[in-house]
């Protein structure tokens, strides 16, 4: 099927392209002039603050500023360390003999009998028994003495107290129950002893100065080794 348009309608679309066409090119023109006269309308108010006034600085005069200014005044005479005066010199004079002579001249002392001494004689009580004095010379002690004193005070017997805790016939169980106390960190040792042609070893725990203290060791070795003694004097420590 054809399309057939007639001259008329022909012309009207042809004018209808190029009104189009004309609208196209001239319209970005037209929004453009829109847009500045739209600008152009707008104004926007703006308030700026005043202008601050400017301060006003005097220049200083000279003479003034001179006047103002105190200067200190310092004395250098005072300040300067005078110069030391000359020494003068004097000359040497030779010494007279005179004074030599006289310095020289031995000294004479005038000594006088006492009269009231009274004269030694044999007839005279005190003076014919009259006899030196003889100053006792006292001996140093030599170091050997103050060591054989020392040894004697040392070897005084002082009291030591310790806990018998058993008594053995045979010696080897004396012997085992020592190690035991030892591994134990008790001082243990045992002594022999007769009694009624027997012969007996005691074991014998610490060696104390008091009494208490051996009933404090005493307590202790009941609570460890379920042992009880009794304290005893050992003699000598």
């Amino acid at each position: 099927m054809k399309f057939t348009l007639d001259e008329s309608r022909k012309h009207r679309l042809i004018g209808v392209v190029v009104i189009l066409s004309v609208v196209a090119l001239f319209l970005p023109a037209m929004m453009k002039k829109s847009n500045e006269g739209l600008n152009s309308t707008v104004n926007v108010a703006v308030r700026l603050p005043p202008k601050p006034n400017q301060p006003s600085v005097s220049k200083p005069d000279r003479e003034q500023m001179f006047q103002t200014i105190k200067v200190a005044k310092v004395d250098l005479s005072e300040a300067i360390d005078p110069e030391p005066a000359p020494t003068q010199l004097v000359k040497a004079e030779p010494i007279k003999h005179s004074v030599t002579a006289k310095s020289e001249e031995p000294v004479q002392i005038q000594t006088k009998p006492a009269a009231h001494i009274v004269k030694a004689s044999p007839n005279h009580p005190l003076l014919a028994h009259k006899e030196p004095i003889k100053h006792k010379e006292i001996a140093p002690k030599s170091k050997a003495q103050e060591l054989a004193n020392q040894l004697q005070t040392n070897k005084k017997p002082s009291e030591v107290y310790a806990v018998q805790i058993a008594s053995f016939a045979v010696e080897s169980n004396a012997k085992t129950l020592v190690q035991q106390l030892r591994h134990k960190g008790y001082k243990a040792t045992y002594s022999r002893s007769t009694t009624n042609k027997r012969e007996l070893y005691k074991v014998i725990v610490g060696q104390v100065e008091k009494r208490e203290e051996a009933k404090e060791l005493q307590q202790k070795l009941v609570e460890t080794i379920h042992l009880n003694g009794f304290v005893i004097k050992t003699g000598v420590s």
